[in-house]
């Protein structure tokens, strides 16, 4: 076997006890250098007044800063803040106000009657421009007219005293009335001229009719007469439906007996 020389225990001591004294001189020299370096960057820092300075004025100006920010802050909310009126400004602004109001509210106004006039007048079915269309329709499809009248009638509303010549005569608004009876029924009178090719120059023929609407009917318009008047020509009626007048009886006397004068054509 191979025998190993034997080690004195002073040897170990020394080789175990070697690492530790290096590693406490590196320690103490890590330690001398940091206390160095913090020494003299203290150092540096008291012996440089312009890194003091530099921080003071960093610190004025931020100081600075936020007093020019708040105090343009304030500006603002001031210019936002409405001006103050005096009260003569106050009234002229409540005049005019009330002025425009006034205006735009009677533009609306007006504008609702002429829109509640232009459906009354000329929409409806029991409108006058209505009622006229419906009756002049019927006199051109009636033979009697066209004979009378013929095939080319032309209608329009009240002439003047220059007759039918005068070019405005066509556009003159029908002349028509409107009422009521004592049995709530409603009457219409309408009136017209029309004009065609075999009637004298200068001359018209004149169309009257009535109208009735009857509440608790029909609540319909229904013609009570439709005429037509020619110049040298009798009435021609086209509708007639007013009610005959009755024919009152004569009277035979007292128990049957005529007292009084005889009548000489009887006696005769």
């Amino acid at each position: 076997m191979l025998r190993l020389p034997a080690i004195r225990p002073a040897l170990l001591l020394r080789a175990t006890a070697a690492p530790r004294t290096v590693l406490s001189l590196s320690t103490s020299r890590v330690g001398l250098t940091s206390t160095a370096l913090l020494r003299s960057a203290q150092f540096h820092y008291s012996a440089s007044p312009s890194f003091q300075t530099s921080n003071a004025s960093r610190s004025t100006s931020s100081s600075s800063n936020s007093s020019s920010s708040s105090n343009n802050n304030s500006n603002k909310t001031n210019s936002n803040a409405p001006p103050k009126l005096s009260l003569l400004k106050r009234i002229s602004l409540f005049t005019s106000f009330s002025f425009y109001s006034v205006v735009v509210l009677s533009g609306v106004g007006l504008l609702g009657l002429v829109i509640y006039y232009f459906v009354s007048e000329l929409l409806l079915p029991t409108s006058d421009v209505q009622l006229f269309n419906k009756t002049f329709s019927i006199i051109k499809k009636d033979p009697e007219c066209q004979r009378l009248i013929g095939t080319k009638m032309q209608a329009h509303g009240e002439t003047n005293e220059s007759g039918t010549n005068n070019k405005w005569a066509r556009t003159r608004p029908l002349a028509s009335k409107r009422g009521m009876d004592r049995y709530g029924r409603e009457h219409v009178w309408l009136q017209f001229h029309i004009e065609g090719e075999l009637l004298e120059p200068g001359t018209d023929a004149l169309v009257r009719m009535e109208m009735i609407r009857d509440p608790h009917g029909s609540n319909a318009f229904e013609y009570r007469y439709l005429v037509l008047e020619l110049p040298n020509h009798p009435r021609v009626y086209l509708i007639d439906s007013t009610p005959n007048p009755a024919v009152k009886a004569k009277s035979s006397g007292f128990l049957g007996v005529k007292w009084g004068k005889k009548d000489e054509n009887n006696d005769n």
